[in-house]
């Protein structure tokens, strides 16, 4: 704006909460530079790791018609399909490859900063929300699912979006903030089922909270009729099995994993001390805030309530036989935790623990972001190479699905990356003999440095096979 210096331009947002301090203006600049600094982390190494399984299925979906891929999505995943869709216009402009498709999620992931800083700053001082901006820059995790062509990335900006209308609606319930909060919550809801634990938290906040609960309860209309309309497709994919191989480990073991990936990204065992020291700073962060003056714990209450609900609810839907308990679907609780704990690292009053704590998260979160694209056993492809039993630690995974028609001959292809060779395929018919039938012939084998697919269906039938292929770097010569 005219007539104002760059000192003066500042994100100066006015204390909100009645008998708390006036505190000073966190410079925009801040804010640009951590914001810029989480691109830094996310969209130059986008192309250095190849998809993984996941991402391979996300890619062989967007090569469908829109809607081919959406009747397909009900028998092939877990999740609702807004971040597919997305995704499908997003390739139309910038293909399926690594750095064009996932940088959908890298810019989720990027403008997931801001936000966080305006998130934390509805429930805790400015400084609180800086670190909670930078933790979120930084975060292993964070980046990790901001370079992965799946939706928690998506699922990770929209829980945070909630979390600021939540905030907002406490302080005040106007139509308008009350519409914004809805409509995130839907979003979210359409993005991934497990949202709905997080949103649960801040509805039942918001109608503890406030004296507004008819219009409270206006707002929340559109989420449950969003559960309802989502509930018959959950219900459908659930029985396709897909998500039952999570409940082959123990939920403890489980538990424990998520804790370690929250602070260190999905680096496994190869990184367990750098996962432990994460662990054991998080858990002092969380004591610290109890340290905290009255009125700043109240402050953090409702937000400590909705991170417990995002990860409490999951945890007793498993204790009665519905365990669906992993890393990835607990996400949404992440933005309420980081900022938990930001508090008991920021919040006055400041001393010298909390300071170097502070410094050791985020020296520890840069340590392990760096690391990963140096470093292959710790990339997508040693994922590939341990799910497909293949030796090495650099494998790349290739999947294609392909609608038949009732009575029709459909054939497809699928073919390795340059520098890759075709060690393992598969032609497998998806879905239930309800939904579509079974192949009259199904012939596969490599072909042409891939693997080729033919199959055949019976008149008055139609269905999709998936076409699988891993490969490995081609051998070197001389």
């Amino acid at each position: 704006m005219p007539g104002i210096t760059v000192q003066e331009a500042q994100l100066d947002i006015p204390d909100r909460h009645p008998g708390r301090a006036a505190t000073h203006g966190i410079p925009l600049w801040s804010l640009i530079a951590l914001t810029a600094l989480a691109a830094l982390f996310r969209f130059p190494t986008l192309g250095v790791q190849h998809y993984w399984i996941d991402e391979a299925v996300t890619v062989g979906l967007l090569h469908l018609h829109l809607g081919q891929m959406l009747a397909t999505i009900p028998i092939t995943e877990s999740t609702p399909p807004l971040y597919y869709t997305l995704a499908w216009v997003w390739s139309r402009a910038l293909g399926t490859g690594e750095v064009g498709l996932r940088s959908l999620s890298a810019l989720a992931g990027t403008a997931a900063v801001p936000v966080c800083f305006l998130a934390a700053r509805e429930f805790a001082s400015q400084r609180v929300a800086l670190l909670t901006a930078a933790l979120a820059a930084v975060s292993p995790v964070l980046v990790w699912y901001s370079q992965e062509a799946r939706s928690y990335s998506l699922l990770v900006l929209l829980s945070v979006l909630t979390l600021l209308f939540f905030g907002q609606a406490l302080r005040s319930p106007t139509r308008s903030v009350l519409a914004a909060w809805s409509t995130a919550c839907v979003a979210a809801l359409l993005t991934h089922y497990f949202a709905g634990f997080l949103v649960s938290g801040e509805a039942v906040c918001l109608f503890a909270c406030s004296r507004r609960r008819i219009r409270i309860g206006v707002a929340c209309t559109p989420v449950a009729l969003a559960v309802a309309a989502l509930a018959p497709l959950a219900v459908h994919q659930r029985a396709q099995g897909h998500a039952t191989f999570i409940a082959s480990t123990s939920l403890g073991s489980r538990v424990l994993d998520t804790a370690k990936v929250f602070v260190s990204g999905p680096t496994g065992p190869r990184l367990a001390a750098a996962a432990w020291i994460g662990v054991a700073l998080a858990l002092l962060a969380f004591t610290l805030v109890v340290c905290l003056p009255r009125p700043s714990r109240r402050r953090l209450g409702p937000v400590a309530v909705t991170a417990v609900a995002a990860l409490g609810l999951p945890l007793l839907l498993a204790a009665v036989g519905y365990d669906y308990v992993t890393t990835r679907n607990l996400l949404p609780a992440w933005p309420s935790m980081a900022i938990v704990g930001a508090a008991g690292l920021a919040e006055s009053p400041a001393t010298w623990l909390r300071a170097i704590a502070a410094t050791a998260v985020l020296i520890l979160s840069v340590a392990v972001c760096v690391a990963v694209p140096l470093t292959p056993k710790l990339r997508r492809e040693a994922i590939n190479a341990e799910l497909s039993f293949v030796p090495g630690t650099n494998a790349t995974v290739e999947i294609a699905y392909v609608p038949v028609p009732a009575g029709a001959q459909h054939g497809s292809f699928v073919r390795c990356p340059v520098g890759y060779r075709p060690k393992l395929g598969s032609a497998l018919w998806i879905g239930s003999s309800r939904s579509g039938g079974r192949p009259v012939g199904l012939r596969a084998g490599r072909w042409d440095g891939g693997w080729r697919a033919m199959v055949a269906t019976r008149n008055g039938r139609s269905g999709t096979y998936e076409l699988t292929l891993v490969c490995l770097p081609s051998r070197r010569r001389g």
